[in-house]
């Protein structure tokens, strides 16, 4: 039987900043899983201008009932004037769903 679980990705100017969100969410339970991969090269437009940098990528895996809390929570400690805020409803696997829906 499938389950239902919150995936969200958001990006860092750097490592630290990365690790240092995803332990908070681990350490106040309000995500069973926090991936950080990089450097990534983002390429973006701000201001008219056409960037190019280099980000850390952090991926999220929580339950869908935490959505609001691991937004406000994320974005209180993201240095940038706009953070990426996406995520959706992902469906997995039963035990694998079980276990996000229960740690975070």
């Amino acid at each position: 039987m499938e389950q239902k679980i919150n995936i969200a990705i958001t990006t860092f100017s750097n490592e630290d900043s990365a690790v240092a969100c995803s332990r908070n969410l681990i350490q106040k339970k309000l995500v069973a899983c926090a991936q950080v991969s990089g450097p990534i090269r983002s390429f973006y437009q701000w201001e008219s201008k056409i960037l190019e940098d280099q980000e850390w990528r952090l991926v999220l895996k929580f339950s869908g009932s935490n959505e609001r809390v691991v937004r406000e929570e994320v974005m209180k400690s993201h240095e940038y004037d706009s953070p990426q805020w996406i995520y959706w409803d992902a469906d997995t696997n039963e035990s694998y769903g079980k276990w996000v829906n229960a740690e975070g």
